[in-house]
């Protein structure tokens, strides 16, 4: 099976200057997804309520899947499920057909099917991590960093009452100026190392790499990518055997 990479995006969550006092977009989601129903369920157990209505006329729906406390950051799953609609089908069983008054071809048919009855169909899909108010998110298909945004307004604010609904929910991506001086332009590459604090190298797209390249040391909310939490999030992601076959294995890229 052939290795697939993603682009890793990065936001900060900023609240434009509200004061929400100690509060992180990380803490903010753990105390949405503990808030308890009148029966004592948390939110983490009610997938049902975690379930946007987009309120489009195709039937879209936002729904936080998979979701867990890390204890040092909180992981989730988005997806983007329809519930109108067809999915086309290539059907594997070819077929001669007189497509011209010159041309006879083979083909394969097209189908188009609803979804079973008691599923839907995945639209888009994302992975984020929040630590502290640092976001990175994995997101495919017709997943945007908007939806993203609208779901978590909604999840904070409508759902949950966590953050009060005068806060503005704003995720930037942005580097300290403090560290980096000037306009560094579209940025080509990040890319994150070191056994500590983790050395971030920034690339701008627009000048030559000896001549723009900035390095900084940056702790991110005194909290670090380390093994362990790697593993942890591993095992949300593919269960605890898969996790353990890869860290046999010297943690190669995933398949």
């Amino acid at each position: 099976m052939p290795t697939a990479y993603h682009m890793v995006h990065y936001r900060r969550f900023n609240t434009g200057g509200v004061n929400i006092g100690s509060e992180t977009f990380e803490s903010a989601c753990r105390t949405a997804l503990g808030q308890a129903n009148a029966g004592g369920q948390a939110l983490w157990e009610r997938a049902q309520d975690r379930l946007l209505d987009l309120g489009g006329s195709d039937g879209g729906q936002l729904v936080l899947n998979r979701v867990a406390d890390l204890e040092s950051a909180v992981f989730g799953e988005m997806c983007l499920v329809q519930n109108h609609g067809l999915q086309a089908l290539l059907q594997l069983r070819a077929q001669t057909v007189q497509l011209s008054n010159i041309t006879t071809a083979e083909i394969f048919g097209l189908d188009e099917r609803a979804a079973p009855a008691g599923s839907q169909f995945v639209r888009g899909m994302a992975y984020w991590l929040a630590i502290g108010d640092h976001v990175l998110f994995v997101k495919t298909q017709s997943m945007t960093s908007d939806l993203f945004r609208q779901y978590m307004d909604w999840l904070l604010k409508q759902q949950t009452g966590t953050l009060g609904q005068n806060v503005p929910l704003n995720f930037q991506a942005e580097f300290d100026k403090a560290q980096v001086a000037g306009d560094i332009g579209d940025v080509r590459s990040l890319r994150i190392s070191g056994k500590s604090v983790p050395q971030l190298t920034v690339v701008p797209s627009d000048t030559p790499e000896r001549d723009r390249t900035v390095a900084t040391s940056r702790k991110v909310a005194e909290k670090y990518a380390v093994f362990e939490q790697a593993k942890t999030l591993a095992e949300v992601v593919f269960g605890k055997a898969k996790t353990e076959s890869l860290v046999e294995s010297g943690l190669r890229p995933l398949k």
